[in-house]
C-alpha cells in the first residue's frame, strides 16, 4: 500500500511519516475545543488550585526532532511563565530529552519505536498516535504543537505568544531565545549526506540524484546501531514520476542490478549496517523498507533485490510486489511475484523486463 506524506493526509498507518506530521495533520496546530481540563500544577506550588482549569498545551517532541527541542523548551517556557495562560505537557518517546530541559512540565511518555519493534511487527505510529490522541483528551489540551522544522518552531512560538496575549517584548524575547538555538540548523537540514535519528520523516524530502542518509536506529541515541541508505532517483523523478522502486542490501551484484534499474527509470535504495549487529538494527530496517515503498514506490512496482533467495510472503508483508533473486556466474535472474507466477530473465534483458513490469503495473493499478 502506498500512502502519501502530504501533511493534509497523514494516516496513522503510514510507515514513513513521523508522529509530529500526524499530529499537525490531525489538529492543524489550531485551538481544539475542549469541555474540561485535567487538574495539575507545577511541582511545589503553594496555590495549586490557581492552575486548575487553565488551558493545556501538548508539545510533541520525539527523538526524531531532538535538534529542535532546546529551542522549543526555552521559548515556550518563557511564554508560560510570563503569561500563566497555559500549562505545558511534553509528549515524548525519549525521557532523556527532559533531563536538561530546565522546565517543570507534565511528562507523557510513549514507547520508543526501537523498543516497540523488539516486541511487535505492527506499525509503531498506530500505537503512538492512539496514545497521543488519548493524552489530548485526558489532559483536555486546547493545543497540540508538533514542529519538525526550524520554521515550524518559529511559527509555533509566534502562535502561542499571540494566543495567550503575551506582551510584545516577551514575544520578541521568546523568538530570540528560539533563534539562538535554531541558528545554523537551516543549513544542516539537507539530506544529501548527513545523520538522522529516525527512519521516518525524510523520505518524501529526497529529490532527484543521489542521497546518502545515515540513521541511528538503536534503543538509545548513540548506542552504536546505525544503518546507511544510499538513495538514487532518476532526474525525471518527482513522487509518482518514478517508474518503480528497487531496494536491496549493499553489494556489487545488487548495485549492478540497481544501476540497470535506474536506466529503466526506477528509484533505487541500497542499505548496509554501519554499526551494530543484525538484531540491533532489524526493527529500523523493516520500518525503513516499508517507508521507502510508501514514499518512493507510488509510481510503479516495488521489488526487493538480493543475491540469496528471499521469502516472497515476507516481501508482500513489507508492501513489496516481488523479489528478484540474482543469478550467479551468468545464470538468469529470477523474479518471484507476491501475487503472480515467477519468471526468469538474463541480465542483458534487465532494463527491458523492468520497463515491461512498470507498464503492466500501471495498466492494472
Amino acid at each position: 500500500m502506498h500512502i502519501s506524506e502530504d501533511i493534509s493526509v497523514v494516516p496513522a498507518e503510514s510507515w514513513s511519516a513521523r508522529l509530529e506530521a500526524w499530529a499537525r495533520a490531525r489538529w492543524s496546530e489550531q485551538v481544539i475545543p475542549v469541555d474540561t481540563t485535567m487538574d495539575f500544577a507545577p511541582l511545589g506550588t503553594q496555590r495549586p488550585r490557581a492552575f486548575f482549569e487553565v488551558p493545556v498545551v501538548i508539545l510533541v517532541m520525539t527523538r526524531a526532532t531532538r535538534r529542535l527541542h532546546r529551542a522549543m523548551f526555552r521559548a515556550v517556557e518563557l511564554l508560560r511563565e510570563s503569561t500563566y495562560g497555559f500549562r505545558a505537557v511534553l509528549f515524548t518517546d525519549e525521557v532523556s530529552v527532559f533531563e536538561a530541559a530546565e522546565v517543570d512540565w507534565a511528562l507523557e511518555h510513549t514507547m520508543p519505536e526501537a523498543q516497540w519493534s523488539q516486541i511487535s511487527t505492527q506499525n509503531w505510529l498506530v500505537q503512538a498516535s492512539e496514545h497521543l490522541a488519548w493524552a489530548q483528551r485526558q489532559y483536555g489540551a486546547s493545543w497540540v504543537l508538533a514542529p519538525e522544522t526550524p520554521d515550524q518552531v518559529r511559527a509555533a512560538v509566534a502562535r502561542l505568544g499571540a494566543a495567550f496575549v503575551a506582551p510584545e517584548k516577551v514575544r520578541q524575547t521568546a523568538a530570540s531565545l528560539a533563534e539562538e538555538e535554531l541558528d545554523g540548523l537551516g543549513e544542516t537540514m539537507a539530506l544529501s549526506s548527513r545523520r538522522v535519528e529516525s527512519v521516518r520523516g525524510w523520505w518524501s524530502q529526497l529529490g532527484s540524484g543521489r542521497s546518502t542518509v545515515r540513521v541511528d536506529v538503536g534503543v538509545d541515541v548513540g548506542d552504536g546501531a546505525r544503518l546507511r541508505f544510499v538513495v538514487d532517483r532518476p532526474e525525471s523523478a518527482g513522487g509518482a514520476g518514478d517508474a518503480g522502486l528497487l531496494i536491496g542490501p549493499h553489494g556489487a551484484a545488487v548495485e549492478s542490478f540497481l544501476g540497470l534499474g535506474r536506466q529503466a527509470g526506477y528509484a533505487t535504495v541500497s542499505f548496509e549496517v554501519e554499526e551494530g549487529d543484525a538484531a540491533a538494527v532489524q526493527g529500523g530496517l523493516e520500518t525503513a523498507i516499508r517507508a521507502a515503498v510508501e514514499a518512493l514506490g507510488a509510481g510503479g512496482p516495488a521489488l526487493f533485490v538480493a543475491g540469496a533467495p528471499s521469502n516472497v510472503q515476507r516481501a508482500a508483508d513489507r508492501g513489496l510486489d516481488a523479489v528478484v533473486h540474482l543469478g550467479d556466474d551468468g545464470a538468469p535472474h529470477e523474479m518471484l511475484m507476491s501475487y503472480g507466477p515467477s519468471a526468469q530473465f538474463d541480465a542483458e534483458r534487465t532494463v527491458e523486463v523492468l520497463s515491461q513490469l512498470t507498464t503492466i503495473h500501471q495498466a492494472t493499478a
